[in-house]
């Protein structure tokens, strides 16, 4: 699946907070609980706003060809030459390859902004994140809590192999 051919991948924009607002809701309790550490079904109005800062990095969404939001990514900063990778599927969208083609775009976009790490906090139980980011040439390690992996993507690294 390429994104360009079925849908349109875009900035978050400050107009967006109803249609992500609604993407949430579609989302099951479990999905949101893999990308939050939380089921909470509504999206924080700040946290929202704190996505919408650019200083602090981008995020981007995703769009059906009937214009609803199905899918939101981020790449947000974290020290310099790093940031922190996360996304969120909507339900019916997830196993279709959408998640490795937004991988993929904001792994180029982390490259053009001169970034050289990539992170990202994955639940254990999240099969699908961690065999994603692993299989971007990610390698894991465990922190404080256990049930949290900590998996990091250098981007010399990456294998974006089909």
């Amino acid at each position: 699946m390429r994104i360009g051919d079925v849908m349109t991948l875009r900035p978050l924009g400050p107009h967006d907070r109803e249609a992500v607002t609604a993407m949430h809701a579609r989302c099951s309790a479990d999905s949101r609980r893999m990308r939050y550490f939380s089921a909470a079904p509504d999206l924080a109005p700040r946290l929202f706003d704190h996505f919408l800062e650019r200083s602090r990095g981008y995020t981007v969404v995703v769009e059906d060809l009937d214009g609803a939001v199905i899918a939101m990514a981020h790449l947000m900063y974290t020290v310099p030459g790093a940031a922190e990778l996360a996304f969120l599927v909507e339900d019916a969208w997830q196993g279709r390859g959408l998640g490795r083609e937004l991988a993929g775009c904001l792994i180029d976009l982390a490259g053009a902004e001169g970034l050289t790490e990539l992170t990202a906090s994955v639940l254990s139980d999240n099969v699908r994140m961690r065999r994603l980011f692993t299989g971007l040439g990610g390698t894991t390690s465990r922190g404080d809590d256990p049930a949290v992996l900590e998996i990091t993507i250098s981007l010399g690294r990456v294998a974006l192999a089909a």
